[in-house]
């Protein structure tokens, strides 16, 4: 083409029908009516009334290489310039092409290489969403196949001739998607909370890898099941009546939701132990609490709850009797007549004791004052020592034979030979029955109480 006219500011490419055509290149020269010795213009593809370029300025006296629109310098004549233009991937798929001059310019072209659009339709979708797709929020399977997407290039090529993405809706990265095949599995099972996210909707994209219409997304909805936490049955504790306080007891075990608050709501007795309601981990709180003797087991009711479900369960927490009696005081029964010949001691231990008999016991005395431990009666913490045949004068007390067999009942609760000798309250007998009596109180004796294993 070799177009006289001097009034061209804009030459446009563009097919008659509106179709997409690509643009492959073209031999161009153009002279100007100006004394503008450097001929410029601008170049810019569009596609529908749309800029799908970058405006290029090329300078028809120096080659460029650069955007969508490369120049070869050829020579420059009086007056003009030329080339040629070889247009890149940019041009492709455009239905419009300006060239806007910097001046008014006679135009000469020669050598238009251009062809039809090669069409390319979007990827199709050949399954849809199911439905009631749901995965339990305690699921650690990562290789069962959820879903399997399948899609197309939308250009008659066979399924999963696209490559797949999840490109919204995957919080946590909870789920993956095989990038060749569509198929959707779990990745992360850390990240199901069904009180944190309750169902997932994944925005599937299938990509044909064109340059255009190369794209088509598809919502996948997978639902959380919400798996109440479980307490595991049959769990038993056991905690020693020396045990401080601050011992820990062990932690309940649970299947089922994460993360559970746990609350201890019946059978603590006394408040005897507490529970951390984030880990589930049992203490002793309050060791004065524990006597195997009087609570030899403790059934807590324990609840575990995700916040949405509640689980309980019965928790046994069996108390192990490690700790010998110990004899708390012995006083004499009631107030003996001036004259008696005969009186009763109490003996009083920590707890309830077996084996209790008159040869547990030794009357000591000065000078000529005797008598006779004659019975032995009573049951648990309680029993009485009768002494008879006081004669005499002087004065007598009660002991506690060293290596008795008087035990709890608990077979690790014995000891051969107590550590002291306890000593009861101390009674006189001066010159003649009648002055049998009480010695004053300054004269009482007490020592420490005598630990019996």
């Amino acid at each position: 083409m070799n177009f006289e006219n001097p009034n061209i500011r804009q030459f446009t490419f563009s097919s008659t029908d509106g179709s997409e055509f690509d643009l492959g290149s073209v031999a161009i020269g153009i002279s100007e009516t100006t004394t503008d010795t450097n001929p410029v213009a601008t170049i810019q593809g569009f596609r529908d009334g749309a800029a799908v370029t970058s405006a290029e300025s090329l300078d028809f006296t120096a080659s460029d290489t650069q955007g969508d629109a490369h120049y070869t310098y050829n020579e420059t004549t009086a007056g003009g310039a030329y080339g040629a233009i070889d247009f890149q991937s940019g041009y492709d798929n455009v239905d419009e092409v300006r060239i806007t001059f910097s001046d008014v310019a006679v135009l000469e072209m020669d050598d238009l290489v251009a062809s039809p659009a090669v069409t390319n339709n979007n990827p199709v979708f050949e399954n849809t969403d199911p439905g009631g797709l749901v995965v339990d929020e305690t699921s650690t399977d990562t290789t069962s196949v959820i879903h399997d997407v399948n899609a197309n290039d939308g250009d008659s090529s066979g399924t999963d001739s696209v490559t797949y993405s999840i490109t919204a809706g995957n919080v946590d990265g909870a789920f993956e998607i095989d990038s060749n095949n569509g198929e959707i599995r779990l990745a992360d099972p850390d990240a199901l909370d069904y009180e944190a996210t309750a169902s997932y909707t994944l925005t599937i994209q299938a990509d044909d890898g064109e340059s255009s219409n190369n794209t088509a997304t598809q919502d996948i909805t997978i639902s959380v099941n919400d798996i109440a936490p479980a307490i595991t049955t049959g769990q038993v504790f056991s905690v020693k009546e020396s045990d401080d306080n601050s011992t820990v007891l062990g932690t309940v075990a649970t299947t089922g939701d994460d993360p559970v608050n746990y609350s201890i709501k019946s059978g603590n007795t006394g408040n005897a132990f507490t529970i951390d309601d984030s880990t589930g981990e049992i203490t002793l709180s309050d060791t004065s609490q524990l006597d195997a003797s009087v609570t030899g087991t403790y059934t807590l009711s324990v609840q575990a709850t995700d916040g949405t479900t509640p689980s309980t369960e019965n928790i046994t927490i069996n108390v192990v009797d490690d700790v010998a009696p110990s004899v708390t005081s012995i006083a004499p029964s009631g107030s003996p007549g001036a004259n008696a010949t005969s009186m009763d001691f109490t003996v009083t231990f920590s707890e309830s004791v077996n084996n209790v008999d008159a040869g547990d016991f030794t009357l000591t005395s000065t000078g000529t004052a005797s008598g006779t431990i004659s019975a032995v009666a009573g049951s648990g913490d309680s029993y009485t020592v009768s002494v008879t045949g006081i004669s005499g004068e002087g004065d007598l007390r009660l002991d506690l034979n060293s290596g008795t067999d008087i035990d709890d009942g608990a077979t690790n609760a014995r000891q051969a030979t107590p550590a002291v000798r306890l000593t009861a309250l101390i009674w006189s007998s001066r010159a003649s029955p009648t002055s049998l009596r009480r010695r004053p109180t300054g004269l009482i004796k007490r020592v420490t109480p005598l630990i019996l294993r």
